[in-house]
């Protein structure tokens, strides 16, 4: 028995859609004796039916916060992010920082973030779209416009992280009240 369900299934449209939510929560709850919760829901008045994703609830959560800061002579940041939910419940945390500072370094780190997005989104997996991303600024690295690129992708599932560096300062976790450094290679 999978310890991680996703199920979606068609039914007649919803329209008490709070209350049928957590009707639906509470029987399929219980018929797998494990908490699920309703990842999506789309109502189609082309078919009358509804399309609804259940998850079991992983054993791990990810908590993001972002914060950017300019120079005090600019008005922009140089740094892009995204954060976004892979699929098999992973989820992935970028951050570009473009070379220089304002408009020119957020223009530079915004397009390797697009990047980035464009290739996910276009079925690539994370490891695919990231080597493809650093075979472009390899091969933009001889301009005057290089980013860095800095990210973490988390298994829910299981806990484990994958941190993928191109051309970013060390990253530094403490856990156990030990410090583990990654570097850029």
């Amino acid at each position: 028995f999978r310890s991680n369900i996703e199920y979606t299934f068609v039914t007649n449209i919803l329209n008490n859609i709070d209350k049928q939510k957590k009707e639906i929560v509470s029987i399929v709850s219980n018929i797998l004796e494990k908490q699920v919760s309703i990842k999506l829901i789309l109502n189609s008045s082309k078919t009358e039916k509804s399309r609804i994703k259940l998850v079991t609830i992983p054993k791990f959560e990810t908590k993001n916060s972002v914060v950017q800061y300019s120079k005090s002579e600019n008005t922009v940041s140089g740094d892009s992010y995204l954060i976004e939910e892979l699929s098999d419940l992973k989820y992935l945390s970028v951050i570009s920082d473009g070379e220089g500072n304002g408009k020119e370094a957020a223009k530079s780190s915004k397009t390797v973030i697009n990047m980035l997005e464009r290739l996910l989104d276009g079925g690539f997996n994370e490891d695919s779209a990231i080597e493809i991303i650093n075979g472009v600024l390899k091969l933009k690295s001889t301009s005057n416009n290089f980013s860095t690129l800095d990210s973490m992708i988390v298994n829910l599932k299981t806990g484990n992280s994958e941190y993928i560096k191109l051309g970013a300062a060390p990253t530094y976790i403490v856990r156990d009240l030990k410090v583990i450094t990654i570097k850029s290679t």
